[in-house]
């Protein structure tokens, strides 16, 4: 990447910015002041809390917490060895089934020394709360702030990705997606775009396809928008068809393909339903561990994967709406998070101002991700009745974000300008401005956030129109 890109800030604006900081000391120090890190913390989702009374701030005054966050981030790191990037295969490298989609690096750390059970070992939960509080007060800061150079002050979370924990992981690629949209956006340099992250966010990106067709007579193809709205529907709005058909045959039984450094070889690691349905997401992790088989290269991939098999494991192939609705409830509050991270990961690769095949690899694998994109922004202030608790708000909002981050780049304007303004398409879009007036000029369940994003995406187009 060329180190002669502009730098988003020049001496004046640094002088203002030291201005700014100035009158924000009292702030700053009545979070720093506080010496223990619970405290801290505490008083931090406290402050989330308050509604945000003023315009933006420049997040450069809020680097002295971020700093503080950063190093919390990183003893917590350290102390559970987070910080390991996905190991190199050994032996023949030729006809080896490879776990990232990339040309594989030489990483050049100490087998003896590196331990990378952390792809395969879930936070304890009160570290997963402290690390979610930490997570989502940046998150908070991001939303009400500008500016984005601020990679040394968070990249202490990298490490963060790679454990199981999913809505750590989330978190994590949340923040990372959008300080690389910023970083994208200014033509900055983003040193947390590392080659290791990207390969983590394609591995992500490609585990669950938007649509998987049929593979036999006995088995229907598999439509993710359309599993996730049928989720989401009052029963009593789908009177000729209350049934869920689960893609089992895109899951179980579990299969693995992976290259035997042992026997230099491919072999296939399985599992049946039973045992999936009977064996905790921990126990099949620390099952691959512990059986030693599969080398650590591959071991990120099965952590997802083994994820995806635990979600869609259900009693039946087929659940009724109404009458297995805490069981769609358990599956939706596992595909949600996940489905939320696949998009964010997608977003992340688009952001790489050095590389942006990988997106384009993305998109041919997984060939309906454009639409899927489309179709779940379009379907924004929906007048069919939702299940609170089952609500694809957050996944709207991660769509419209995806979409955000591919119109930064002109190459995909047209394949937008289809899914939003096409011929199959526009009514749709004209229907959500509809619904967008009525609930704006009513005052009910108006959706800020997603407005705010769908006219950024707008503006990025307008110069298409």
């Amino acid at each position: 990447m060329s180190d002669l890109r502009p730098s988003p800030y020049d001496r004046e604006e640094i002088a203002f910015r030291e201005n700014d900081t100035e009158n924000y000391t009292g702030l700053m120090n009545s979070f720093l002041d506080l010496e223990d890190d619970h405290e801290f913390v505490s008083k931090l989702k406290s402050y989330q809390q308050k509604e945000w009374l003023r315009g933006p701030d420049d997040i450069f005054v809020w680097i002295p917490v971020l700093f503080r966050l950063n190093g919390l981030f990183k003893n917590i790191a350290e102390k559970h060895h987070l910080n390991v990037k996905i190991p190199t295969l050994k032996g023949n490298i030729n006809n080896k089934p490879n776990s990232t989609g990339f040309i594989e690096d030489i990483i050049v750390e100490d087998d003896m020394e590196t331990s990378y059970d952390a792809f395969l070992t879930q936070l304890p939960k009160d570290t997963e709360t402290f690390i979610l509080e930490m997570i989502n007060f940046i998150l908070f800061l991001l939303e009400n702030t500008f500016g984005g150079s601020v990679d040394s002050s968070v990249d202490g979370i990298l490490g963060f990705v790679n454990i199981p924990n999913m809505e750590i992981k989330l978190g994590c690629m949340k923040v990372l997606s959008i300080l690389s949209l910023r970083s994208f956006q200014t033509y900055s340099y983003n040193k947390l775009l590392q080659n290791d992250i990207m390969k983590k966010s394609f591995i992500i990106a490609s585990s669950l396809l938007c649509y998987t067709p049929s593979n036999t007579e006995e088995t229907k193809s598999f439509d993710l928008v359309e599993f996730l709205t049928k989720i989401s529907l009052e029963p009593f709005d789908l009177s000729e068809d209350n049934a869920l058909i689960i893609p089992e045959n895109s899951f179980l039984p579990f299969s693995f393909e992976y290259y035997s450094e042992e026997n230099n070889c491919t072999e296939i690691f399985k599992l049946d339903k039973e045992t999936i349905m009977n064996t905790s997401y921990d126990d099949l992790l620390s099952l691959v561990k512990q059986q030693n088989l599969i080398p650590e290269h591959y071991w990120f991939k099965i952590s997802i994967e083994l994820y995806l098999v635990k979600t869609f494991a259900t009693t039946k192939n087929k659940l009724n709406l109404k009458n297995d609705a805490a069981e769609i409830k358990t599956l939706f509050n596992l595909l949600n998070p996940f489905v939320q991270l696949k998009l964010y990961s997608f977003s992340l690769l688009n952001c790489s101002l050095e590389d942006n095949n990988t997106s384009h690899q993305v998109s041919e694998l997984d060939r309906k991700i454009f639409n899927s994109l489309g179709k779940l922004i379009l379907s924004a202030y929906s007048l069919e009745k939702q299940r609170e608790d089952l609500s694809l708000k957050e996944i709207m909002h991660s769509a419209l974000f995806a979409m955000k981050c591919l119109s930064e780049t002109p190459i995909f304007f047209d394949n937008i300008n289809k899914q939003l303004f096409g011929e199959d398409s526009y009514v749709h879009f004209v229907n959500l401005l509809e619904r967008m007036k009525i609930a704006l000029s009513t005052d009910k369940n108006i959706d800020t956030k997603y407005n705010v994003q769908f006219f950024f995406l707008l503006e990025n187009l307008s110069s298409t129109f």
